[in-house]
């Protein structure tokens, strides 16, 4: 990647998928907070460091499974990262950079703006 398209993604990743990520937490709650939560976290952030296409397998089987109880949430918070990591898909493709680089970039980026605005919110509770 050249230092110009770094600029790029590094502008991309804190104007757009950051605003990506607050929008996420505001309109689907933070998970961070129990101890399930933090196993869901540690999962996004396995999968992430793999890729998108990886992460985004992890999101279609959580959303799949049969959450029930006070983990009901959780399907639907993970249909929503599906949705997410689409827009991210489109976003890199409209960008005109390698296809194959900046989804898995930009998830990254996605996944660790995710996890700093929960813990932000987490603090502010």
């Amino acid at each position: 990647m050249t230092s110009e398209q770094e600029s790029r993604l590094r502008w991309l990743s804190d104007e757009t998928v950051y605003r990506m990520a607050e929008q996420f937490v505001a309109r689907n709650g933070n998970f961070i907070g129990d101890e399930n939560g933090r196993k869901q976290v540690n999962g996004l952030l396995k999968y992430v460091r793999v890729g998108i296409d990886a992460l985004d397998r992890f999101a279609q089987k959580q959303a799949d499974r049969n959450w029930t109880g006070s983990k009901l949430h959780y399907g639907t918070i993970y249909t929503a990262l599906h949705a997410e990591l689409e827009k991210l898909r489109t976003l890199a493709s409209k960008e005109g950079f390698a296809a194959e680089e900046l989804p898995d970039r930009l998830a990254c980026e996605y996944v660790q703006h995710l996890v700093a605005e929960m813990l932000y919110c987490q603090k502010g509770s």
